[in-house]
């Protein structure tokens, strides 16, 4: 096995922010986010050459990692020697660091995974727990049209939010599912819109209020489980009552 303790120098953990990323092949993330990514060799390897990346790596933990910046050339900050790399770029160094050789075809989106235990801000912890094991190309594609994607169009999302009774509730996945998006980009796009209807109503699967909600009026200092109750949902500690949720098929009635 082709590699020494030259080849990599450890160097301290990093956070990564999405802000916009868009790879042939992978389509685009944009959601302003901070988290963490982790190796998962796949394509262009074999099931030996993985074994032998998964020993090395373990050798030096920081080689598991890898921190996204706004670099749009190269975005992946590589944990174990601080330099850039695009994703295809450092899965190709780590496989000819390991093998000694070039690889004939890598396809670096799929060797990235999401870290569900490094929640990104303003995003709903269960809905980005669900994330857990999703690559890069994979989460490109279920983010597709996220809040800073112009591309996006968020009329539904916003008549669907206006629809809401007052005293009734629904969730990130649920809201997402009806308009044809994903919980992650749904979260985001409310935290970043002041003129989105209602955003308080849009709970958490368990019923809870999002970890990362934010106003858009940093004055505010109610919460969304404040308004809900004025409203005449009852929670029970942090929970709101289940009854008044807005079960799927009501929600998508609400934009029949």
């Amino acid at each position: 096995m082709a590699y020494s303790s030259k080849d990599v120098m450890p160097r301290p953990l990093m956070t990564w922010s999405i802000s916009s990323f868009q790879y042939p092949g992978a389509g685009s993330i944009s959601v302003r986010a901070l988290s963490l990514l982790r190796l998962t060799p796949r394509h262009g390897t074999t099931e030996s050459i993985r074994e032998a990346i998964n020993t090395w790596v373990g050798e030096e933990g920081n080689r598991a990692t890898a921190t996204w910046s706004n670099n749009a050339a190269k975005p992946l900050v590589w944990s174990a020697d601080g330099k850039s790399y695009t994703p295809t770029g450092l899965a190709a160094h780590i496989f000819r660091v390991v093998t000694g050789r070039r690889p004939d075809s890598i396809r670096g989106t799929t060797w990235w995974d999401v870290d569900p235990d490094h929640v990104p801000d303003k995003v709903d912890p269960d809905e980005w727990a669900a994330l857990a094991g999703t690559d890069l190309a994979a989460l490109a594609k279920q983010l597709r049209g996220a809040t800073h994607n112009t591309r996006k169009d968020w009329t539904s999302l916003h008549a669907l939010l206006g629809a809401i009774p007052s005293g009734r509730w629904t969730t990130y996945g649920d809201v997402a599912a009806v308009i044809g998006s994903h919980a992650v980009p749904v979260g985001a796009h409310l935290a970043t819109r002041e003129h989105c209807p209602a955003p308080w109503r849009v709970l958490t699967s368990e019923g809870k209020v999002s970890a990362g909600f934010r106003w858009t009026d940093a004055t505010r200092t109610d919460t969304p489980a404040d308004i809900l109750c004025s409203e005449g949902v009852r929670f029970s500690g942090d929970t709101a009552d289940p009854n008044a949720r807005l079960q799927l098929g009501e929600l998508r009635d609400l934009l029949a």
